[in-house]
């Protein structure tokens, strides 16, 4: 009766982790989903789970700095170490991915001194009232182009997040 019992209470602690695995892997393929094709490639159940998905993960998230000036510290420090992984942690965290490729993209065409250069040397910072949106900028006369990356500030972490470059 003992081993049973123990082989019960093992059945079930595997299904249990089964469960919660599972459940971890699906969470993993909606955000996969949104982050590949956007909030078109979702059914409805999934656009309603994705909301909660992200709120773990911001919620979770403390990669980045109490201002925006620091983020971009830690995000140009990264980038400078070559570590993608590290660099895409300063991005919200449904850009992340994305961000992991286009760092490994600019690497590979060998213009990351000059992508360095460019989002250290701005000119202007421009902050919304309540101060959680900011855009830094540098305005190339040259060519009558701006450069532009965009912060928010994560309100579950309270640091600072890339949301655009």
């Amino acid at each position: 009766m003992k081993k049973i019992i123990i082989g019960v209470v093992v059945v079930l602690i595997l299904v249990g982790a089964g469960w919660y695995g599972y459940g971890k892997w699906q969470d993993a393929m909606i955000l996969e989903k949104f982050q590949t094709g956007g909030e078109k490639a979702l059914t409805g159940e999934e656009f309603l789970r994705l909301g909660d998905i992200l709120l773990k993960k911001y919620a979770s998230d403390t990669y980045g700095s109490t201002t925006p000036e620091g983020t971009l510290e830690l995000f140009v420090t990264a980038l400078k170490a070559g570590d993608a992984d590290l660099a895409s942690k300063y991005f919200i965290p449904e850009k992340q991915k994305q961000a992991v490729l286009d760092i490994e993209e600019i690497n590979k065409n060998n213009r990351m001194d000059a992508v360095i250069l460019d989002i250290s040397g701005y000119d202007r910072k421009a902050c919304d009232d309540k101060n959680i949106e900011c855009t830094f900028s540098r305005y190339y006369k040259d060519r009558d182009v701006y450069s532009l990356i965009d912060f928010i500030l994560n309100q579950e972490t309270k640091v600072w997040k890339i949301t655009n470059w």
